[in-house]
């Protein structure tokens, strides 16, 4: 058995390795993926909805069928035709010179023999039939015209497919937010606490020196405690800031489904010369982002669906036919069909669909001024940090050669040991603002990348010439 140590298991994670580790484990995104493939096949399926439907029919029946049929009229009809035809061969005979006696007689006897045949004869017939059959069949119907609703339908499935595509693209372009977010706040809160422990530190350097000062009668014991509850404050901070940093290293280990994380190696950044055009962004905002391609592709599919529900108040024609299998029976035609009454009211569904292609296009004006409004937030936010940093760098700079004069003087027995800490801690605490505001600027940054569908291009500005790394200390 192989036993192994926490520190055995950790793993360390650079931004680029967290993307990828996060695109391939996201349950959002599998989700995301699997909806847009059933959405294309969806619009798929009904592509050949304007072909020929054509179908197998079997109607197997049993039926009993009586009926009653009168025969007088067979009977008076053969009466005529056989009489006719005595009298025809009579008068023939009469002809070739035969006796008109026997003429008479014999036409007499064939009335009277044909009077008794009819009286063998019923007036009427009773028909009863039975049978069980199965009849096989080919069927075929053809939409001629459906007012709109097969192209309509058609067009909402496709336009459906794209809209859950822009919605898996989306959801990629969120995850890839949101991980920025908690990779570089995991970045800032290590800095925080980092700077915060030294804060601590030196807080906990005034009060013993303080002490020193008390045993010497220098301080009284109270302005000796205003050193302590100093040092309290700090170690509060300390401490907040260590459990902040500890829920963020929870937070990330979640996101990429590794609990093995304890280190992330690409540090916080900032890029000194971005200077985005705020021009293109705007058009970008509005060819580029998933978002408001999204939107559009809702006011189309609101826009078919109206047309859609007119559809059901025109006429539709099809052509059908059909041949049986076992005999030579078949038929051709075409049918008409046209809704004179329905019980669901087609006049409110048309002014409903209508209603909702207003609403989806305001949803669509408002969703894109909303993000008009982020976007230019987003792109003053990285001026300003861009600035703050280049003022932060000078008094960083500053504090630095305010610690080297102060630890001089304190060599040279002209300064104190708290001089030195408070510059210490100044040059601590500008790191800290640096990084806080290289935080800032990242996620403004981000967001810009995020409302222009340019997200993926963030791992670019890791790496540009102007890319400054704030390295905590």
């Amino acid at each position: 058995m192989c036993l192994y140590t926490s520190t055995a298991l950790a793993s360390t994670y650079s931004f680029e390795q967290a993307q990828s580790k996060l695109l391939t484990s996201s349950k959002r995104l599998q989700s995301s993926a699997l909806l847009s493939q059933a959405s294309q096949l969806q619009a798929d399926a009904v592509q050949g909805l304007h072909r020929p439907n054509v179908s197998l029919n079997v109607r197997a029946l049993s039926y009993h069928q009586t009926a009653d049929v009168s025969t007088q009229p067979l009977i008076n009809t053969l009466n005529q035709q056989i009489s006719g035809s005595i009298d025809e061969h009579i008068q023939q005979l009469n002809a070739q010179g035969l006796d008109p006696a026997l003429s008479e007689l014999m036409s007499s006897s064939a009335q009277s023999l044909l009077s008794r045949a009819n009286d063998r004869l019923p007036n009427e017939l009773h028909l009863d039939a039975k049978d069980t059959t199965v009849k096989p069949s080919i069927a075929v119907t053809l939409p001629i015209y459906t007012g709109g609703a097969i192209s309509s339908l058609q067009q909402i499935a496709q336009l459906n497919a794209k809209r859950h595509l822009l919605s898996e693209q989306e959801q990629q372009q969120l995850e890839k937010l949101n991980l920025i977010g908690k990779y570089f706040g995991t970045q800032l809160s290590q800095s925080l606490q980092s700077t915060t422990g030294y804060q601590f530190q030196a807080m906990q350097l005034h009060v013993d020196h303080a002490h020193q000062l008390e045993q010497a009668g220098f301080i009284s014991r109270g302005q000796r405690m205003q050193f302590e509850v100093a040092r309290n404050h700090a170690d509060r901070l300390h401490h907040s800031a260590a459990l902040t940093h500890q829920q963020n290293i929870f937070e990330i280990r979640t996101l990429l489904q590794d609990p093995t994380i304890s280190q992330l190696t690409t540090p916080l950044f900032i890029n000194t010369n971005e200077q985005p055009n705020y021009d293109a962004l705007l058009e970008k905002l509005t060819s580029n982002s998933p978002i408001t391609q999204k939107l559009s592709t809702d006011v189309r599919i609101a826009q078919n669906q109206v047309t859609l529900q007119e559809a059901s108040k025109k006429p539709k024609v099809f052509a059908l036919g059909e041949v049986a299998l076992d005999d030579q029976d078949w038929f051709v035609g075409v049918a008409a069909n046209y809704t004179l009454y329905s019980g669901m009211d087609r006049n409110a569904q048309i002014k409903a669909s209508r209603l909702q292609a207003d609403a989806a296009n305001l949803v669509a004006l408002q969703t894109t001024q909303d993000m008009t409004s982020s976007l230019h937030r987003a792109y003053l936010d990285i001026q300003n940090t861009q600035n703050t940093h280049r003022l932060l760098t000078d008094n960083r700079i500053a504090a630095l050669e305010n610690l080297r004069i102060q630890r001089l003087s304190f060599q040279e027995g002209f300064g104190t040991v708290a001089e030195v800490v408070d510059a210490e801690t100044r040059v601590h605490q500008i790191q800290s603002d640096i990084a806080t505001n290289a935080y800032h600027y990242i996620m403004a940054l981000a967001t810009v990348l995020h409302h222009t569908g340019e997200l993926d291009r963030f791992g670019e500005y890791l790496y540009r010439a102007d890319t400054t790394m704030i390295v905590t200390e």
